[in-house]
């Protein structure tokens, strides 16, 4: 039992630092402003913008949905913005797996 948990800490300790490693290389990446708006004006007005990459790694998002905590992972990679996370963090609240279940078909949006 010991040598498990310290386990499961490790690999969520691993999650955690690629979630840290994507976010500093994403600050790296930033581009002018100039460019920022022209590629909106043409992704707008040629078809829906999806998300470009997860903000959290995909192996941490999934972890999150099977602990109960779906709605994290989903409030991460929209930032916290819509409605898709109050969603997944209602379905969670009605015994888990409704919520766990949204968290993975939105899975497709960030991967």
């Amino acid at each position: 039992m010991k040598n498990l948990f310290a386990l499961l800490s490790i690999t969520i300790m691993m999650l955690f630092a690629q979630v840290n490693t994507a976010s500093a290389i994403s600050m790296a990446a930033i581009k002018p402003a100039n460019t920022t708006v022209v590629a909106a004006k043409e992704a707008s007005s040629t078809s829906v913008v999806k998300a470009e990459k997860g903000a959290i790694s995909k192996g941490l998002y999934i972890l999150l949905a099977i602990i109960g905590l779906g709605f994290v992972g989903v409030g991460m990679n929209t930032d916290w913005k819509g409605s898709d996370w109050i969603i997944t963090l209602i379905l969670s609240c009605l015994l888990w797996l409704p919520g766990l279940i949204y968290a993975l078909i939105k899975m497709k949006n960030y991967y």
